[in-house]
Parts: C-alpha cells; sequence; structure tokens
C-alpha cells in the first residue's frame, strides 16, 4: 500500500501514476489533476454506475 504525497489517501499499486520511494507515491487521480488531463465522467454514466453499486450492495 502506498500514500499519495497530494491527497495523503491510501493507494493500491495499481492506482500509482509516479512511485516515489519505499511507500510516497503520486496516484493517477492527482497526477491527472496536475497536468490538467482529469477527464469528469459524465452524470448519465454516474447516475448507472450508483444505481448499479445500490444493486451489488
Amino acid at each position: 500500500m502506498y500514500r499519495c504525497t497530494v491527497c495523503h489517501f491510501d493507494v493500491e499499486l495499481d492506482d500509482v501514476e509516479i512511485r516515489g520511494g519505499y511507500r510516497a507515491c503520486i496516484c493517477v487521480r492527482c497526477y491527472s489533476r496536475l497536468v490538467e488531463n482529469e477527464k469528469r465522467m459524465s452524470k448519465e454514466l454516474r447516475r448507472e454506475l450508483v444505481a448499479f453499486m445500490a444493486e451489488v450492495a
């Protein structure tokens, strides 16, 4: 488990964009925001995802 140096959340290895040291990293979300490449989820897709997650839980 890594810890993002920007948002300070714990991050799984597959969500690490840049590793820096033993447990330090920058996560995919923070990296995308920093390089201004962040893509937002559409409202319709978000509604579908929330509905799906409610069914599964």
